[in-house]
């Protein structure tokens, strides 16, 4: 399986499960998006210190769970306007 591609889910599963997001990635894909190793991403979900869903034995990211482990790491000004006060 190629790493790059998205996994598209079923239009009927999207529309069962509401506003979940229709992409996931896996620690592979995620560990590409945010320039990460995929032993930071493992060693993070097993202690529940970032966002993810367990998928039997998958592991899996939805594009907010990526953001929100953007935000919670990030560190610095969180605006522009904090750089120019």
């Amino acid at each position: 399986m190629d790493n790059n591609l998205l996994i598209p889910l079923d239009p009927e599963a999207v529309a069962v499960m509401g506003n979940l997001e229709s992409r996931l990635y896996s620690v592979a894909q995620a560990s590409k998006i945010l320039g990460l190793p995929t032993t930071w991403i493992y060693e993070r979900t097993r202690k529940d210190a970032i966002p993810f869903h367990k998928l039997g034995k998958y592991i899996r990211f939805t594009p907010s769970d990526l953001a929100a482990i953007l935000a919670k790491c990030s560190r610095g000004p969180k605006n522009d306007a904090a750089i120019t006060q």
